[in-house]
């Protein structure tokens, strides 16, 4: 770590300090990353070629020097330890840690590299994870928030109690590039490693199966318990997090799905800004730093991470960029956004950057333009760096693949995600996509492609594929396919053919769905020579095994096709594997497969190890693979499984493991449905009031009296009352099962200031006739102690006293409500409004229409339109009138279907102004992230009859990369687009294969 602070303050690249000390550079790349420890006499010559030749200095690194190498392993161990000593690593910065901004004005003593670091609530649930990897666990945390929120500095801060452990090292895994880096070095991850993934999304979701490979190395990594204790530390932006972990229709991301939401802890939530209680309680820490105190009177809506990170002023000089400054910005903002790597060649922008400009801003532009214009976006931002900057060479490892030699400059991370925003229904110039395929690197050019198919630019995106075959083999069989799917939909037929003989001869065979695609493809087109030129490259021998349910097809094509070789091969494949995924669903997949193929050997080995082996995390997995085992033919391994997960399967959802309980009744396995029924009434978290109470009903059903009995006395603590949603139900269900007495217990000590759980604890009392302990409860004045914070449990507060006959005690928590509640959460407010229009206290209800009205925060149309409605209801015009200006005139529009909503509401409350005023602004600046949201956000605009606002909501899709739902609105011909479009939006002329670049 020392070395490579020093390598990055120097002036001179790898290659001249390499020559001047006489060494290889491969030699040096690996000293100053911490690959490989170097003698004394090598370092010594490299750190004299740096410039660092007094005694006293070489004597220090000669002791530093000694202590690292006192802390390599034996011989017998691995040859290096990865990354530097924990201890050692002091600069923030080196683990991408945003610098602060610069206070010029500043006249007092040096101030620390980072100003005072202010805990929130996420930094206490990264605490436990680092917490459990300094007890001896193997453990993982990501941080999920927005640009500049402070994810790597909680990280950074998160790292102090393992300082403080002797051995504990950090390893950032970035060169070459990242995903490589990472893949190559995890295997030699040992005990006491912090393994820092910042951005992680540049580890995980990348072109072709590197990504996958690097998740199923961290898999290993924390599962093995001969490298604990390790702990693996990422950040990610949420459009990314929700990328890796929710399941598509093609799985492209199943381990890192996994990874993320199974093995590593929970996701950690960073907010995009500080709390007002928050700033109030840190408001000493404020004064302690000059950048701090800057911060706390600058920035807007407490975004006080963001202003220390520079953003405010990374915006205006964006925003004030001159025409060329802002040209160049702009091209690389779309090259980001649109699938091109963090280093941007200086000569893509320099050529595309024109076709940004207009007429007169070209012809404005000097002859210097271009230095001019980079002298600009490099220039700091208080201290931070510019929008554009120049990738130092020692930086240039990240981006080894880019095929073009050359300067090259990365777009500042916020303005990455800003561009995304701001830009994301622009189209950018044909000069840029022409580009294109000059200047990416391999594995960007087919997300380019894609990104091209999606707005409809199929003669782009071909030139784009064809690119990428000619420099890089396989073709990535994916996009080759949604481009041929595209050209078949059009009726190019002939460019199709082309294209799918060529994905045959040169695709890539990694991903099972692809390939079956693609050979469904093939026999459309008749090219039934194709397919056995395909299939005789047998992709059952490489395709991956993390997709079972594409695995299964490819068995039944290869076997369809008289290739019952592969068809085995891939089924017994999938067989050795199918286990360590972690989805017991799945083996009954290939179960089937095997009993069809007539594997019996192999069918009855891995029922076996499944009966044995699989994962009991999952009930309803487990219920699968249950009724797999008996429609199959496997009665005894059904009965092993059922007799491991009877005391062993996971708890956590207690209404799948009541579907898991049904299951083993349905098989007549009547013991094992006992033995469950014990291990959850004594074992069943206790988090989830309604899934308990959803337990205790099954238990009831199946005349468990002793079981139900048992989990209610769990149940019937104080806590119990302290869960939001589900404690009607289950002191409902705590009753029904004869725990009257724990019913009637929780009333002498349940907490005052929970409203929702005394509401509950009131409806049950009074349902079970236990008059006196209602009167007792309300003898102890609720409504002086309920907390307002929770609006929805005011509201049922209200609605239980008035139904035991508290009228004093409704009447005084009404009037605090109404004037002191919270507005914070308009579905909330809604309710406690409905409660106060039924309550018949007009007066108190007016107070909280006028301030629910005028204050109430915008961020949530939906509950906007649910509290537009309610004023409407209670009669108050004027209010819903002004809530409905605002609503108009202010409302965010990230979410279409909210928007669609609240369009819907100000129809129904005969708001036609206000109406027509939020559509327009949604028909311009509506998100258009979601298709599916934004096609209801154009139902609603039909059914308002708004046909001006459609066309331009609809024009404004194919930029989006929405082309197929432009098409779906519009009812294009198909004819029309035969050849896809033109940037310019006009319909393509005819291209052929041959013609392209």
């Amino acid at each position: 770590m020392m070395l490579q602070r020093l390598f990055a303050s120097a002036e001179s690249g790898y290659l001249k300090v390499a020559i001047d000390a006489g060494i290889g550079n491969a030699t040096l790349h690996g000293m100053v990353n911490g690959r490989t420890f170097p003698r004394w006499r090598t370092l010594k010559a490299v750190l004299i070629a740096l410039g660092i030749r007094q005694e006293r200095q070489l004597a220090a690194w000669q002791a530093a020097h000694g202590r690292a190498r006192d802390d390599k392993p034996p011989a017998c161990g691995p040859a290096t330890k990865l990354g530097w000593l924990l201890a050692e690593v002091s600069d923030p910065f080196m683990l991408e840690v945003h610098r602060p901004i610069r206070v010029d004005e500043h006249g007092g003593p040096a101030l620390p590299l980072l100003p005072p670091y202010l805990l929130r609530k996420h930094d206490q649930e990264l605490a436990q994870v680092v917490a459990r990897a300094a007890g001896g666990e193997s453990v993982m945390a990501v941080l999920v928030g927005g640009s500049s929120t402070g994810k790597t500095r909680a990280c950074w801060e998160a790292l102090a109690p393992l300082r403080a452990l002797p051995g504990w090292r950090l390893w950032h895994p970035f060169d070459p590039t990242r995903p490589e880096a990472a893949l190559a070095g995890l295997a030699q991850v040992g005990p006491r490693t912090v393994v820092w993934l910042n951005e992680t999304q540049l580890y995980l979701e990348t072109s072709g199966d590197v990504g996958e490979r690097v998740a199923a190395a961290l898999h290993t990594l924390l599962t093995d318990p001969a490298r604990r204790p390790a702990l693996v530390l990422g950040t990610i932006w949420p459009r990314e997090w929700n990328t890796l972990t929710t399941r598509a229709n093609l799985d492209r991301h199943s381990q890192a799905r996994t990874l993320l939401t199974n093995l590593a802890a929970p996701d950690i939530a960073v907010p995009e800004a500080f709390t007002d209680k928050e700033l109030s309680a840190l408001r000493d820490v404020f004064g302690t730093d000059p950048r701090l105190a800057r911060a706390r009177a600058e920035a807007v809506n407490g975004h006080i991470t963001q202003y220390l990170a520079g953003v405010p002023e990374l915006l205006k000089s964006y925003q004030h960029a001159p025409p060329t400054a802002k040209a160049i910005i702009d091209a690389a903002m779309d090259a980001r956004r649109l699938g091109f790597g963090p280093a941007i060649p200086l000569a893509l922008l320099e050529e595309v950057a024109q076709s940004y400009l207009s007429d007169l801003e070209l012809e404005a532009a000097g002859d210097n333009w271009l230095k001019e214009a980079l002298d600009y976006t490099a220039k700091p931002c208080k201290g931070v760096p510019g929008p554009l900057t120049r990738i130092r060479p020692r930086a240039t490892s990240e981006s080894a693949t880019v095929p073009y030699p050359g300067p090259l400059y990365r777009l500042a991370e916020y303005l990455y995600q800003y561009g995304r925003r701001i830009r994301s229904d622009l189209l950018p110039p044909a000069a840029f996509w022409t580009a294109l395929s000059r200047y990416a690197a391999p594995p960007d050019l087919m997300l380019l492609a894609n990104a091209a198919l999606d707005r409809g630019l199929d003669c782009h995106a071909a030139q784009l594929v064809k690119r990428a075959a000619t420099i890089t083999t396989p073709l990535d069989t994916h996009c080759a396919y949604r481009l041929v799917k595209e050209l078949q939909r059009w009726g190019a037929t002939d460019q199709a053919a082309v294209l799918a003989k060529r994905a045959a001869a040169h695709g890539s065979l990694d991903h099972p769905h692809d390939v079956v695609e693609l050979i469904t493809i093939l026999r459309e087109l008749g090219a039934t020579d194709r397919v056995t030129a395909l299939i005789a490259r047998n992709p059952a021998s490489h395709v991956r095994l993390d997709d079972p349910r594409s695995v299964a097809r490819l068995v039944r094509i290869l076997q369809g096709s008289g290739a019952t070789g592969q068809a085995l091969t891939l089924a017994k494949r999938a067989a050795t594997h199918v286990l360590h995924l972690g989805w017991p669903g799945h083996v009954g997949l290939i179960l089937r497969v095997l009993r069809d193929l007539g594997a019996t050997d192999q069918f009855t080995a891995l029922a076996k190890n499944a009966a044995a082996h699989a994962c009991l995390d999952d009930p309803t997995s487990v219920s699968g693979l249950l009724r797999s085992l008996q429609e199959l033919g496997a009665p005894d391994q059904a009965l092993a499984l059922a007799k491991r997960a009877a005391t062993r399967v996971g708890l956590g959802s207690p209404i799948h493991v009541v579907m898991l309980l049904e299951e083993l009744l349905d098989m007549g396995a009547t013991d094992q449905a006992t033995a469950l029924v014990q291990h959850a009434a004594t074992n069943i978290p206790l988090s989830d009031a309604y899934a308990v109470a959803t337990l205790l009903e099954a238990l009831r059903r199946l005349s468990a009296t002793d079981q139900a009995l048992a989990l209610a006395k769990r149940a019937a603590t104080p806590t119990v009352l302290d869960h939001q949603y589900g404690v009607p139900a289950l002191l409902e269900t705590m009753r029904e099962v004869g725990a009257t007495d724990q019913v009637n217990a929780l009333a002498h000590y349940a907490r005052l200031d929970n409203p929702n759980g005394v509401a509950a604890l009131l409806e049950a009392l009074q349902k079970a006739g236990a008059t006196d302990h209602v009167t007792a409860l309300i003898a102890r004045n609720p409504a002086a102690h309920a907390h307002l914070g929770d609006v929805y449990g005011v509201a049922a507060l209200l609605r239980a006293m008035r139904e035991v006959g508290a009228t004093d005690q409704v009447t005084a928590l009404a009037q605090r409500a109404a004037t002191n509640a919270p507005l914070d959460h308009l579905h909330g407010v809604a309710a406690l409004l409905k409660e106060l229009r039924k309550l018949g206290t007009t007066e108190h209800a007016s107070v909280l229409a006028q301030r629910a009205a005028t204050h109430a925060p915008l961020d949530d149309p939906r509950g906007t339109a649910v509290l537009l409605k309610e004023l409407r209801k209670l009669g108050t015009t004027e209010h819903a009138s002004v809530l409905a200006q605002r609503a108009a005139t202010h409302a965010p529009l990230d979410d279409p279907r909210g928007t669609a909503v609240l369009l819907r509401e100000l129809r129904e409350s005969s708001d036609t102004n206000q109406a027509f005023t939020l559509a327009r602004r949604a028909a311009t600046d509506i998100c258009l992230e979601d298709s599916t949201r934004v096609e209801e956000l154009l139902g609603a605009l039909r059914e308002l009859g708004m046909t001006d606002q459609i066309s331009i909501l609809i024009d404004r899709l194919p930029a989006a990369g929405h082309f197929f739902l432009f098409l779906k609105q519009q009812g294009t011909s198909t004819t029309r687009f035969r050849f896809g479009r033109n940037p310019d939006g006009s319909p393509a002329g005819q291209w052929s294969w041959n013609e392209l670049e």
